[in-house]
């Protein structure tokens, strides 16, 4: 992390004279000037964000830091007044650009593996200017045509959305989506800085930026109330105000902001207001084809995620009739060749679908184990892709290389449904989940979406976090909750495993399973430099910049999954934590040159700062993780499995799960 102190002076210096100061008594206008007005406020915004952008590499490297931090926190401050708007109408552009996860990226005409979002994300020349003043002049160089170079990009983004045809469909519909999203993506991703997760103080001038923003447009339409709702917005100007006060309290003080304090006391109490004050305006809500519930206020209510969004197709929709199939086919070792072995046997439920193996059986078990630590199957369907290396876009498709692999079921889907044709009781389970198998009969497809449905049931998002959040205050002591707001802030854990899901999927749109490369050891020490040569990501990709890259799990249930990360390294949770308290795999690369040059160069994307935490500090990031656990789906199981015939009926005494 940047260490940048000067950021509080130079932050005070510029939001000093702003300030929600919400009243009660402001010009009353109509909904359709309201909305025109928003429009305004939008394109003013933008103007202005694009010209501080193409005036930004002025001031590098010949000016003073305290000019060089001023711009850098102008032009953060600029693009979060914006973000909410601009990011729901082009939000496949922003998340490629502007809010595009930390990735090492690959160039043709320069040698350069920065991202083009470098410019927010680790923004350059921010040194003191005696550090400066010892960089080698090339170097200067070089670093000034990587910032002209990220400029001309943000300013292409923007010039290709076409912004300005915006306005002409903007209706309030679209505006209250936005900030109903926009609110989420507050109460997840802004309140861990995952947006600028390389520096740490600019965090709280972000936060005060987007809340500012988000919560000066709700203004606008509190005004159309009439005096009958008078109650609604004096406490929506109440709750807004005092959010905006604690982050002011702690503007410069990232590590010490309570979380808990804001998301549960503020935010989680102000979608609410939105909530109602769209009812009370009567503007319908957008009912789009989407990951969260379009009537959700917060993302932490429950069954807030549709499921079906996550599925590769509209055939492969969640339905009863086809995850009770599949619940029948993920425990029946007839899918594999031996007939020993089935899903559950490297998802058991009573691991919340894990194994607790360092690494999953082979087929030939003599052999050994499989490359790869086995995932939870919990709360898997939300995500786009799948598999360590993210080599699967569905649930689906992981399938094919789980029962084709000689390693793992090592069997063919012809094998399958022979034994599957021979029971009169799984025909009939088909042709009700799929009935169209009455005439084409069985095939492939229909195997692998029945299973994939059974694992969209598997979701585990009634922990006694969640339970917490939504109200019951009995359900985390305070050593947990302290848990959450070092996992959220000093730990910087929610930077990659966001809440909800505490994932890599990011919200609000979850479009994004992000992937890091953080230098995971071939053995558990923090002593002896042995990185786990596996190469992850970097194949799937065939991107040699993202070596020793891997898709972020979920913390959800990891009081169960142990032993943690792709190799199954660490046997313990101080272990895991231990791990990031010393840097990661950034502390091996800079301690241990030598081993660096045995593996092809890595680019770590983690942080090369320890994370300072203490024991008491260990423990109750641990604590919290613990309440995250969510037993309801380990229950989701067959009592039996369906009876074969014919030359297959001796397999009517197999184990249910398998055998190994």
């Amino acid at each position: 992390m940047l260490h940048l102190k000067s950021f509080a002076v130079v932050g005070i210096i510029f939001i000093g004279s702003i300030s929600l100061s919400m009243v009660l008594k402001p010009k009353k206008v109509k909904l359709s000037e309201a909305v025109a007005l928003v429009g305004q406020n939008y394109i003013t915004d933008i103007h202005k964000f694009d010209s501080s952008l193409k005036e930004y590499p002025k001031f590098f490297f010949d000016s003073t830091q305290e000019v060089r931090v001023e711009k850098y926190m102008s032009l953060i401050w600029q693009f979060k007044q914006l973000e909410w708007l601009f990011t729901y109408l082009h939000s496949k552009q922003v998340y490629a650009t502007f809010l595009r996860p930390f990735q090492f990226q690959r160039r043709d005409s320069i040698r350069l593996l920065l991202p083009d979002n470098w410019l927010f994300n680790g923004p350059i020349g921010l040194q003191s200017d005696s550090t400066v003043q010892k960089i080698p002049p090339q170097n200067i160089q070089n670093q000034k045509r990587n910032i002209k170079l990220f400029v001309t990009v943000f300013t292409k983004a923007i010039e290709e959305t076409n912004y300005n045809q915006d306005l002409s469909s903007l209706t309030a519909a679209d505006i209250f989506e936005a900030l109903r999203l926009q609110l989420m993506k507050i109460s997840t991703v802004d309140i861990a800085n995952g947006d600028l997760s390389v520096v740490g103080e600019p965090g709280m001038h972000s936060l005060r930026s987007v809340f500012s923003s988000w919560s000066e447009t709700v203004q606008i339409f509190l005004d159309q109330l009439p005096e009958s709702k008078r109650d609604l917005k004096e406490k929506f100007i109440e709750t807004a105000n005092a959010a905006n006060e604690l982050i002011l309290q702690h503007k410069d003080k990232f590590q010490q902001f309570d979380r808990m304090q804001f998301l549960s006391v503020y935010l989680l109490p102000l979608g609410n207001y939105l909530h109602a004050l769209r009812e009370a305006l009567e503007i319908t809500p957008q009912n789009k084809f989407a990951a969260i519930s379009p009537d959700a206020s917060n993302l932490y209510e429950a069954n807030i995620f549709n499921v079906d969004f996550f599925a590769p197709s509209p055939d492969a929709y969640l339905t009863k009739a086809k995850a009770e199939l599949g619940k029948f086919l993920f425990f029946d070792p007839i899918l594999s060749d031996n007939n020993k072995r089935a899903c559950a046997s490297c998802h058991k439920p009573e691991l919340a679908f894990s194994d607790g193996l360092v690494k999953s059986v082979k087929f030939e078990k003599e052999e050994g184990a499989l490359p790869r630590n086995s995932p939870t199957v919990i709360n898997a369907s939300f995500q786009k892709q799948v598999f360590w290396d993210l080599r699967a876009n569905s649930l689906e498709d992981q399938l094919d290389s789980v029962i084709n692999n000689e390693n793992e079921l090592h069997s063919s889907f012809d094998h399958v449904i022979d034994r599957i044709n021979s029971s009169k009781e799984y025909q009939k389970l088909f042709h009700e989940a799929f009935p169209e198998t009455k005439k084409s009969g069985i095939q492939r497809k229909q195997i692998k979406i029945a299973i994939a449905c059974y694992e969209r049931t598997l979701n585990g998002l009634n922990s006694r976090f969640d339970q917490y959040i939504r109200g019951d205050k009995t359900k985390m002591n305070e050593d947990e909750i302290s848990g959450f707001n070092l996992f959220v802030g000093k730990a910087r854990c929610a930077t990659c495993h966001i809440p909800p899901l505490f994932n890599g999927t990011i919200p609000p749109y979850y479009e994004i399973t992000d992937h890091k490369a953080i230098g995971i050891p071939l053995k558990d020490t923090m002593e002896v430099m042995q990185l786990d040569v596996d190469t992850g990501a970097a194949r799937t990709f065939q991107n040699p910049v993202l070596r020793f890259s891997f898709k972020t799990p979920t913390v959800r249930n990891i009081e169960l999954t142990a032993p943690y990360m792709h190799n199954g390294v660490y046997k313990t949770l101080l272990q895991v934590v231990d791990f990031y308290n010393h840097a990661a795999g950034q502390k091996f690369i800079r301690e241990v040159k030598e081993e660096r040059a045995k593996v092809a160069t890595p680019f770590f994307a983690i942080l090369p700062d320890t994370l300072g935490l203490n024991e008491k500090e260990k423990n109750q990031l641990v604590a919290f993780m613990k309440t995250l656990t969510d037993s309801t789906a380990m229950k989701n199981i067959p009592a039996r499995l369906p009876v074969l015939s014919g030359k297959y009926a001796v397999l009517n005494k197999r184990n249910l799960g398998g055998e190994y």
